[in-house]
């Protein structure tokens, strides 16, 4: 439960932990301990926002990961991007993220 930027995960924890002990209940209550009925906790998990997020982070990094040799403050850069990107031109964002390569392409 651990988001792939900025490695959070207590409060996403901590709602999993809520959720396992919503669906526990239920199942003490109905007496049914089963594999089947314990997947309701995926079911609901899967259908969170945080879930969403954290799954979207996932693949972002996994997509951005080779490109971290061409610049090693890629995630940084990123981060930058999510938390003040409302404030940033499309081109700032391109420069941004762009920088080593234009500057690598000029210095030849």
């Amino acid at each position: 439960m651990v988001e792939a930027l900025t490695e959070a995960g207590i409060a996403n924890g901590v709602a999993g932990g809520r959720l396992a002990g919503w669906v526990a209940c239920e199942a003490l209550a109905a007496g049914d301990f089963s594999a089947s009925f314990l997947a309701r906790y995926q079911e609901r998990w899967q259908a969170t926002p945080r879930y969403r997020m954290i799954r979207f982070q996932s693949r972002l990094t996994r997509a951005l990961l080779p490109f971290s040799c061409l610049d090693e403050n890629l995630y940084a850069k990123l981060m930058q991007i999510l938390l003040v990107g409302g404030q940033m031109s499309r081109w700032q964002k391109l420069r941004l993220l762009a920088y080593p390569l234009f500057h690598a392409r000029r210095s030849r």
